[in-house]
């Protein structure tokens, strides 16, 4: 072989000689192409790209008529499009061009790179014989190039669609694959199939391969199968879930009160997700924006989360299916946000204005006086009069009888400036004449805009 490329050699005109040198281009540079080049050795389906340079190297200008391949076997191409010839070289001036070797029989290969008609350099590649990798795609069995894409289409995050593959000895002798590997976050595989895997001749094996996506998107991955690769490639969508149904037990709400939302689903999910259900407060009371008593209990704050499984028809709240919130102390609307997927519901109810609630009253003495301590809230914002009776030991009202304070302009300051809603603390002192333990007992009346409310007769102590 080696006294035939010389006489291969000799053959060649010494004036194209002289003018053009052949080059490989890679990283590192320009390597001097000789008589012969092996472009290297590749297994049955692979691809191999080579980037040759043709350059003048004379310091005349050189004409290039042609460039072509003297195929001697089959598998070596142009993968570039040719510059337009014929074409002038000045000195130093070169053509690049991309040579491409894909086999498909184990053998070896040659094929000559001719320059104007001219045969200047032998190329030649080796194969290696390989397992055909086939692809299921619906009934048929698609053989699968180098390089090519497999698609697993498109499915809803969380969830997973699984496609078939299988290995093919086509050759006369057994082969042993011992790489078989899938790459990817959002592939999984192989599965079906231990390595090393040796396949007698014209047997098979099957495998399969999983697209599973955490995430949106399009996501990428491939198939190792000995030297080759072949591109796996999926698009993963937001999980599709039912429509949230908010439910609020009881319907009908006042304010100081403890009250269960849940959420039903309109249809049963496919896959796992989380949602969150927010509380926002719109107030009747226009000089009030906040109230912190209205917040769910289990996160003290105005949202929590919830998670659905495959199969539920009921939201979760940790490990129950309802959560608990606080109603608040003013009147108003609370709307409830139920975000899940693409869906973003809401369910209200009102907070009804109310008279004034006394949550708590204690009544105390001193030495010359008596004192009345008040907590309590008021939906409406609006008390306007507070009256205080006494009574004595033995049931009878003490002169100078009940007590009116026009408490207006105070409540009036104390709620523009307040943040805790529609909660209040009193606490009014009343001297007294005479015996002050003589006073065994205090009733208060409050007034709101919404009507009058009475405590029970509080004993002093």
């Amino acid at each position: 072989m080696r006294r035939s490329l010389l006489f291969l050699t000799a053959l060649l005109p010494w004036p194209l000689m002289a003018q053009f040198q052949i080059f490989i281009v890679s990283s590192s540079g320009e390597l001097p192409v000789g008589e012969s080049y092996i472009v290297g050795t590749v297994e049955v389906g692979d691809q191999l790209d080579t980037k040759f340079r043709l350059k003048n190297t004379s310091q005349a200008p050189a004409q290039v008529e042609a460039i072509n391949l003297g195929v001697a076997g089959p598998w070596f191409s142009f993968a570039t499009t040719l510059p337009k010839l014929p074409a002038n070289l000045l000195s130093g001036q070169a053509i690049d061009f991309v040579v491409r070797f894909i086999p498909d029989t184990a053998a070896s290969y040659s094929a000559y790179l001719n320059i104007n008609g001219v045969r200047y350099t032998v190329l030649l590649g080796y194969v290696l014989p390989a397992p055909a990798v086939m692809f299921q795609q619906g009934s048929t069995r698609v053989t699968l190039a180098t390089g090519q894409i497999v698609d697993f289409g498109s499915t809803p995050v969380g969830t997973q669609v699984a496609r078939q593959f299988s290995l093919i000895n086509p050759t006369t002798q057994t082969m042993v694959i011992d790489v078989l590997l899938v790459e990817g976050d959002a592939f999984i595989g192989p599965t079906g199939v231990t390595l090393p895997v040796s396949l007698q001749p014209q047997q098979s094996v099957l495998f399969q391969i999983l697209f599973k996506p955490m995430a949106a998107g399009t996501a990428q991955g491939s198939l190792v199968v000995g030297q080759r690769r072949f591109l796996l490639s999926g698009k993963a969508q937001d999980p599709s879930f039912p429509k949230p149904v908010i439910l609020i037990t009881p319907q009908n709400l006042r304010a100081g009160q403890q009250a269960s939302v849940s959420i039903h689903l309109e249809g049963l999910p496919i896959t796992a997700g989380s949602g969150e259900l927010r509380i926002e407060f719109r107030p009747d009371v226009p000089s009030q924006s906040n109230d912190p008593a209205l917040m769910f209990l289990s996160t003290a704050s105005r949202s929590v989360t919830f998670t659905v499984s495959p199969g539920d028809s009921e939201a979760h709240f940790g490990n129950r299916t309802q959560t608990e919130f606080q109603t608040g102390s003013t009147a108003g609307t609370i709307v409830f946000t139920a975000t899940l997927g693409q869906y973003s519901e809401q369910a209200s109810v009102t907070i009804p204005v109310s008279p004034v609630v006394l949550d708590s009253i204690r009544a105390l003495r001193a030495a010359q006086s008596v004192e009345v301590q008040l907590n309590g809230f008021d939906t409406a914002r609006s008390v306007s009069r507070i009256s205080f009776t006494f009574y004595d030991l033995q049931g009878f009202v003490v002169p100078p009888g009940t007590i009116t304070v026009d408490a207006s302009s105070a409540f009036t300051s104390y709620f523009q400036s307040s943040q805790f809603g529609g909660m209040f603390g009193l606490r009014a002192v009343f001297p007294v004449t005479g015996n002050v333990l003589r006073i065994g007992a205090v009733e208060i009346e409050m007034t709101n805009s919404a009507g009058s409310t009475k405590s029970p007769r509080t004993a002093f102590p």
